[in-house]
């Protein structure tokens, strides 16, 4: 068995933007779903539950009308990115960039055209009350037009407790499953990581989530008065049929105000 080494010697935010994230491509996917419903560019974007907010960051690079807001209850990652990623971009690209650290269902949050909740982290929110009362705060704060996106991890992989790794440059990184209660859906994961010739560090990151369905997302968007809801699949685009592989999916349900 390999030995674990201490968390706090790794640099967990960049391991997990290299091994987890894409901002550039996922500010690709964001702008081209506005565009798609709306049939013009967004300007203003809401990351919520931002961690270290690199997409923010990315996004506001984007042109100068390009505004980001991040919004994280946790000190530690919004501190990281201000030093790491924030501060090498310029200063007119800094102050387009708003970092809060806040509540993402509070009802002083600043208005955006998008509200990304990704990475599955809306997911802490168990019970359908507390599911509705954050998008409902989302949708007061969406100008006009704007458009919710949720993403939601499905296929019959998700019912079991699995683990995959992966190689990559410099390090080595597992996203392990630990459980899945079929139930109430709620499941824990674990994401470990090893860099090349050191020992393993387990657990650097973990979750316990309720893994909301398409359908369940959907119907709140419109009980709350939503005008639209969308459903995009990783790599196909809007459609309403499951892709080919119903093995392990990851879908995108999107409402618009």
């Amino acid at each position: 068995m390999a030995r674990q080494t201490s968390v706090e010697k790794l640099d967990k935010y960049d391991l997990y933007l290299r091994a987890v994230q894409d901002p550039p491509a996922m500010a690709d996917f964001l702008e081209g779903v506005y565009r798609d419903v709306n049939r013009k560019a967004p300007k203003t974007l809401r990351e919520d539950f931002s961690g270290a907010f690199a997409l923010t960051c990315e996004w506001v690079t984007r042109g100068k009308d390009r505004r980001g807001i991040a919004i994280d209850n946790d000190a530690k990652p919004l501190a990281y990115s201000t030093r790491h990623y924030l501060e090498r971009m310029d200063a007119a690209e800094q102050k387009r960039v708003k970092v809060l650290k806040a509540d993402v269902r509070s009802p002083k949050l600043p208005t955006a055209d998008l509200v990304a909740s990704l990475n599955f982290s809306y997911g802490i929110f168990k019970t359908r009350p507390a599911l509705v009362k954050y998008l409902k705060q989302v949708r007061a704060k969406l100008s006009a037009g704007g458009l919710v996106v949720l993403d939601c991890l499905g296929g019959i992989e998700i019912a079991s407790q699995m683990s995959s790794t992966a190689q990559l440059d410099g390090f080595s990184y597992t996203w392990e499953q630990e459980d899945f209660n079929p139930l109430t859906r709620e499941a824990k994961f674990a994401i470990h990581f090893q860099p090349d010739g050191k020992p393993l560090s387990r657990r650097v990151f973990t979750y316990d989530w309720r893994m909301w369905t398409p359908i369940e997302l959907r119907e709140i968007l419109q009980e709350l008065g939503f005008k639209q809801t969308y459903l995009y699949w990783q790599g196909y685009g809007r459609s309403e049929s499951v892709p080919d592989s119903g093995q392990s999916w990851t879908a995108y349900v999107v409402g618009k105000k």
